[in-house]
């Protein structure tokens, strides 16, 4: 059997996404797949289970998957972003959001989509809030990759410069109301 799985991975035409991935993710896929790899070894060797608890991507596994080169939309985009928040989010207060698509851009490798995600908390007493933060969702579908890899999405939030993969931060109150805090800030700078 295990010459069969072998001739089957040689079959398959299509070129593997992990090649394109940053160095970081691909340590972490071969740290996963080495350490399953010897836990179905000693399984098997010794006819005993072996039990490993190693999750470095926890919000990934949440997100089931972000889309394919050849199936992105930008309804598509928008939605996989609202699982994302929804998903990751460790937020107290009830955060409102709006997701709103920006604009499509290009360069001679890849195409960029950017999405602008409008956070607020409304209340009673104010139901358009005075400070929202935003933060800005970039999908790269590169021309260069197989069809069949995942696109590559980082986002920025508004007033700092860090660019940042979904998967490296969790969307939680400290994190927005910083945002917010920066903001306004700002705004108090300004004198007419």
């Amino acid at each position: 059997m295990e010459g069969n799985q072998k001739q089957n991975k040689l079959d398959n035409p299509t070129p593997p996404c992990h090649e394109f991935i940053a160095i970081e993710h691909f340590c972490v896929y071969f740290v996963e797949d080495l350490i399953h790899t010897a836990s179905e070894i000693l399984r098997d060797k010794m006819k005993c289970d072996i039990f490993y608890d190693y999750t470095a991507l926890k919000i990934e596994e949440k997100i089931h998957w972000w889309p394919r080169i050849k199936d992105f939309t930008i309804t598509l985009g928008a939605a996989k972003i609202d699982e994302y928040i929804n998903n990751s989010n460790e937020a107290d207060e009830d955060w409102h959001y709006a997701i709103n698509f920006r604009r499509i851009d290009s360069d001679s490798t890849s195409d960029y989509y950017e999405y602008e995600v409008v956070f607020a908390i409304p209340t009673p007493m104010y139901p358009i809030p005075q400070g929202t933060v935003s933060l800005y969702f970039k999908y790269e579908l590169s021309r260069t990759k197989p069809a069949h890899c995942p696109v590559d999405i980082t986002f920025q939030m508004e007033g700092f410069g860090t660019v940042m993969k979904p998967y490296d931060l969790v969307i939680n109150d400290k994190l927005l109301l910083r945002g917010i805090k920066t903001k306004l800030a700002n705004y108090k700078q300004f004198t007419f």
